[in-house]
């Protein structure tokens, strides 16, 4: 009992001292059951299954991305929300007003807890008598992944990692040996891109439909990708501003010298997936009801165009959920089933049917979208004009009479995404048509007007759309529901951007991974092709694409576009080093104080006071959180916190 009481306040003493980077020990009561219930668990198989599934837990739920989730959309130049900080925090970052001892958004505390489970489940698994050797070995694959796939979060939220020792830490350890300082960020990518390629043969290449969210070869292959690409981008590759951001030891952190092979490694990592040959870029086919193609657009099978394809519902029903099952979804990759989706989707619903109506779009968003001819806003052909004055008189595919004309001949993908002032919500799962099949007027004295409600109203006078399903409604009685959605992680079109970014960084030849690559214009026009026939856009030309910095920007406009929303651009902005441009911008929208009455006056870009943007060198990279600093002092603050 003596020995016993010695061991409890040991565990306690190491609780409450021992870094949080190291063992994340923040609630004493689940790792004394971890402690003092191990050999329970791995008695057995259903205990061990059981015990795996609770790590699956921990990966972040990105479909919860408007309040107390995931900041990506709030805190980047493309989400506006209209409620106050305390209820939306991601408000706090994109204002400069976060701070390294708020609550909000700490990751690594969750994702080291799911680390130190993981490597608990590697370590005694093969204790399981009841377990069929083949069986362990499937389930070492996905806690390996799921261990790779939390150290790839935190790399890219906080940058540089500590890497734990693969077999759990014991508390006969000198205290030394707990507090860990962080590795390099080179390192830690390293030790993540090889954690993947060794469990990438383990994985299945498809999984049985029932398990939504177990990892594959693509899933593994997917991440690989993403974070090869973001170790090749200038934040972190050679970056001469980080020159003072040097470990306990005076090594450097990040990297001071350029690596072109870096570019190199992340095409070949994309190339990897897509040659697995197992995804296609989801599409719907044409009906009688499809819009009809502009004369740009190639009439051949999709992929070579548009011809046989629908662009809006194709773009649209991706994110839709309802009937669309997760294995039905050719281009899902890894996705998560998202019981947050939903609840993020109300932030944007409309009042009518019981949504708040809140969580806006940047009027630079909605800017960059294309025209129906894939032209710039404000170059656009006679054939497909652009006007910010005045009302369609007829309206188009898309749109009817009365619509602004700054809404009028846009390109698919924004009529899938963005709900304006006009715009024309379905809703039809509810039997009561007074809140279903009705038009949003975002007037002050409108039907989704700040002045009918004080409190829930976009800042902007936009809302987004995307991920909503036709049949989403939430109005009280009448049968109204929201459909089953997924949350996808990472998709094929994603791939393709990757793949066509980093080939056209690169000036010379590699081979990584078995494949080839080197800068080819015809390579990079085939992927960012199909994605815009897909979207019912012209295609773009090598010879277009044959200057690298014209190529660079179209590129990059192009993410923008196709992964609005998706947590991305967050990202995007800080690895290609240019948000503090992008982020310090104003909030635009449209002036949501104007009436009914004095229509034109809503249609006229407007300062939103009610926003604050201010993005400072610092924010490139999330500040580990003040008390883990505190617990360990081997563990050095990200710049500026």
């Amino acid at each position: 009992m003596k020995n016993f009481n010695f061991l409890i306040i040991a565990v306690i003493s190491c609780i409450m001292f021992f870094t949080a980077s190291c063992k994340k020990f923040l609630d004493v009561d689940p790792y004394i059951n971890d402690m003092f219930n191990m050999d329970t668990v791995f008695t057995k198989k259903v205990f061990a299954e059981r015990y795996l599934y609770t790590i699956y837990s921990s990966i972040p739920d990105e479909g919860k991305f408007v309040s107390h989730g995931v900041p990506w959309v709030g805190a980047s130049d493309e989400g506006a929300w209209r409620w106050m900080r305390s209820d939306i925090p991601a408000n706090y970052y994109a204002s400069g007003d976060y701070d390294a001892s708020l609550p909000f958004f700490n990751s690594w505390t969750p994702l080291y807890q799911g680390i130190r489970s993981a490597n608990t489940f590697l370590a005694r698994v093969d204790e399981v008598l009841d377990m069929k050797q083949v069986e362990k070995q499937e389930l070492k694959a996905q806690a390996r992944f799921l261990r790779a796939y939390f150290y790839y979060y935190l790399i890219m939220q906080y940058g540089p990692v500590t890497l734990l020792p693969d077999e759990p830490l014991s508390f006969d350890k000198d205290l030394s040996e707990l507090l860990l300082p962080r590795n390099t960020f080179d390192e830690s990518v390293e030790y993540v891109v090889a954690e993947l390629d060794a469990v990438v043969n383990e994985l299945p290449l498809n999984q049985d439909p029932s398990w939504v969210g177990r990892p594959t070869k693509g899933a593994a292959l997917a991440v690989k990708s993403r974070l090869l690409l973001y170790a090749a981008s200038p934040l972190f590759n050679g970056n001469t501003q980080y020159a003072d951001f040097l470990n306990v030891d005076g090594k450097h952190f990040i990297n001071q010298t350029y690596q072109e092979e870096k570019w190199a490694k992340a095409a070949a990592a994309a190339k990897e997936v897509i040659d697995l040959g197992i995804y296609q870029l989801y599409t719907v086919p044409k009906t009688n009801e499809t819009a009809s193609l502009p004369a740009a657009v190639p009439t051949l099978d999709f992929p070579n165009g548009a011809g046989n394809i629908d662009p809006f519902l194709s773009y649209r029903d991706l994110f839709a959920g309802g009937t669309l099952l997760p294995s039905m979804n050719t281009e899902a990759i890894f996705v998560r089933n998202s019981t947050e989706l939903n609840n993020s989707i109300r932030f944007s619903m409309p009042k009518n049917m019981s949504g708040w109506s809140g969580a806006g779009v940047t009027q630079k968003l909605v800017d960059a979208y294309y025209t129906r001819d894939g032209q710039d806003i404000y170059t656009p052909s006679a054939e497909y004009p652009y006007s910010e004055n005045g009302f369609s008189a007829t309206g188009d595919d898309f749109t009817s009479s009365g619509t602004a004309m700054m809404y009028v001949n846009r390109e698919p993908r924004f009529y899938a995404s963005i709900g304006y002032n006009g715009s024309f919500w379905e809703g039809t799962s509810a039997t009561n048509n007074a809140v279903k099949n009705f038009v949003v007027e975002y007037y002050f004295d409108g039907n989704e007007g700040r002045g009918s409600d004080a409190e829930n109203y976009t800042l902007t006078g936009y809302v987004i759309k995307k991920f909503l399903n036709p049949e989403d409604n939430l109005a009280y009685g009448g049968g109204s529901l929201q459909t089953r959605k997924v949350y996808l992680l990472f998709r094929l079109a994603e791939v393709y951007l990757n793949y066509v970014e980093a080939l056209n960084e690169l000036s010379g030849s590699y081979t990584f991974y078995g494949q080839h690559v080197s800068r080819n214009t015809a390579e990079i026009s085939k992927y960012l092709n199909m994605i815009r026939y897909r979207a019912g856009l012209p295609g773009v030309s090598a010879l277009e694409l044959s200057d690298q910095v014209t190529a660079r920007l179209k590129l990059r406009r192009e993410r923008q576009i196709e992964l609005a929303f998706e947590g991305r651009r967050f990202f995007d902005t800080r690895r290609w080093k240019i948000a503090e441009t992008e982020d310090n911008q104003p909030v635009l929208g449209m002036n949501i104080n104007a009436t009914k009455a004095n229509r034109e006056e809503f249609f006229k870009r407007t300062l939103v006071r009610d926003l604050k943007r201010n993005f400072s060198r610092k924010q490139y990279i999330w500040p580990i959180p003040r008390t883990d600093i505190v617990k360990n002092k081997n563990i050095v603050q990200n710049p500026g916190w």
